[in-house]
C-alpha cells in the first residue's frame, strides 16, 4: 500500500541501516570530539523511536513502534513506559501542558492523555490512513496529517479539531495543478490562524516525487500548496518553526552526481520566502526543531555516515556537522532552548545535550 511506503520510507532506512550495520564512512569529515556535546540515555527498549517532545528541561515524551511511549520527568535521566493501548506504530507526539498531549501513527491512530500519559485514550480519526504529524496549539485546537495514498486527485489528510479531538474534522487544502496526487508528513501552527505543513507531491505526467509546502492563513479552512525545490526528486519529512523562523527538513534526489543528499529548506519571514539549501551525503533527515528562533538541529541517517546531527546558529542559513558519539540513526528531534535537546532513533537510541551539542 502506497500509504504505508510513504510515511514509514525514511524509518525503513533506518531500520536497513540498523540491521546490515552500516557505519560511519572515513570520508566523511566531522566536527568536535567524539561524545563531546550527546551522552546516551538509557530508553529501556530496543524498539525503533520515531518521535520525541519536550515541554521543558523535565518532562518529555517519546513514541516509537508497537504501541511504544515513554516517559521522563528528569530530563531523560530515567524513563518509565506508558500503556498507550495500541500495538500500531506511532510517529509523533506533542504536549500543551504537562498533562495534556497526543500521539499520532499508523492506521490512522490518534491516542489523547490528559494526565500526562497515566492513561491514554484512543480517538475517532475518521480515516485509517497513518499520521504522520500534529500540531496543537491549546487544549482545544489542533492538527494531524499524513500523505496520500494510492489515489489520483487526492489529498492525504489534513485533519482539524477545536475540541481537543473528541472530534475531527478533514480539510481539503487541494491537488496543486500538475499534480496526481500529494500529502503532507509534518505540520507545525504557531497559532490558531497561522500554520505551515511540508511533505511530498506526485507529478502527475513524469511520475516522481517532488517536495511540497502549503501554508494557511486561517486556521487550514484554505491553503496554498506548492511544489519546492530545484531537484529532480525530493520529499520533506518534517518541520519546525520558531517565531518567524520555519525549517523543513528531508531529502532530494538527482540523475547526475552527487546524486542524492539531505534537503533543507529555511524560511526567515513566517513562510512567505524560502530559501534552499542541499547538503550532499547520500542521507535524509527525518527531523528537526529549533529551540530559539536562531538555533536548531536536524537529524537523520545516511549510508556513508548512520548517524546525521546538524546545527544551526543563524536560523537555518549555514549548518555544522555535529558528532553524536553513536552510530544508531536518528528519526526526531526536540529541543526546549539553544542549548538543551533529545535526539531518538533506531535501537531505542535517546541522546542528550545540554551543550549545544558543542
Amino acid at each position: 500500500m502506497r500509504t504505508q511506503r510513504v510515511v514509514r520510507g525514511f524509518k525503513l532506512f533506518v531500520l536497513f541501516l540498523s540491521i546490515t550495520g552500516v557505519r560511519t564512512g572515513a570520508s566523511f569529515a566531522q566536527s568536535g570530539n567524539a561524545n563531546a556535546g550527546w551522552t546516551r540515555q538509557d530508553s529501556g527498549t530496543t524498539n525503533l523511536l520515531d518521535g520525541v517532545f519536550f515541554l521543558d528541561s523535565n518532562r518529555g515524551w517519546v513514541v516509537g513502534a508497537n504501541g511504544t511511549i515513554l516517559h521522563s520527568s528528569d530530563g531523560g535521566d530515567t524513563w518509565t513506559a506508558q500503556d498507550s493501548g495500541t500495538s500500531r506504530d506511532l510517529h509523533r507526539v506533542t504536549f500543551v501542558d504537562c498533562n495534556t498531549g497526543w500521539a499520532v501513527g499508523a492506521g490512522g491512530t490518534i491516542l489523547h492523555t490528559i494526565d500526562g500519559g497515566a492513561t491514554w485514550t484512543a480517538q475517532d480519526s475518521g480515516t485509517t490512513d497513518s499520521l504522520s504529524g500534529v500540531s496543537f496549539v491549546s487544549a482545544c485546537t489542533g492538527w494531524a496529517v499524513g500523505p496520500a495514498g494510492d489515489c489520483t486527485d487526492c489529498f492525504g489528510p489534513v485533519l482539524y479539531t477545536t475540541d481537543g479531538g473528541a472530534t475531527w474534522a478533514r480539510q481539503n487544502p487541494g491537488v496543486p495543478g500538475g499534480f496526481a496526487r500529494a500529502g503532507f508528513a509534518g505540520v507545525a501552527f504557531v497559532n490558531e490562524n497561522d500554520g505551515i505543513a511540508v511533505g511530498t507531491g506526485v507529478i502527475r505526467l513524469a511520475p516522481r516525487e517532488v517536495s511540497i509546502i502549503g501554508r494557511t492563513s486561517d486556521g487550514g479552512a484554505t491553503w496554498s500548496v506548492f511544489g519546492f525545490g530545484s531537484a529532480r526528486s525530493s520529499r520533506f519529512n518534517a518541520i519546525a518553526r520558531a517565531s518567524n523562523t520555519a525549517v523543513a527538513v528531508g531529502f532530494y534526489m538527482n540523475i547526475a552526481p552527487p546524486r542524492g543528499g539531505a534537503l533543507i529548506a529555511s524560511s526567515t519571514d513566517g513562510g512567505a520566502t524560502w530559501a534552499e539549501t542541499q547538503i550532499k551525503f547520500g542521507g535524509t533527515f527525518g527531523g528537526v526543531s529549533f529551540g530559539d528562533a536562531a538555533t536548531g538541529w536536524a537529524v537523520g541517517a545516511g549510508v556513508l555516515r548512520s548517524v546525521i546531527i546538524y546545527r544551526t546558529t543563524d536560523q537555518g542559513t549555514t549548518w555544522t556537522l555535529q558528532d553524536s558519539g553513536t552510530t544508531d540513526a536518528l528519526t526526531a528531534i526536540s529541543s526546549v532552548d539553544a542549548n538543551t535537546a533529545w535526539a531518538v532513533g533506531a535501537n531505542g537510541t535517546i541522546l542528550h545535550t545540554t551543550t549545544g551539542g558543542e
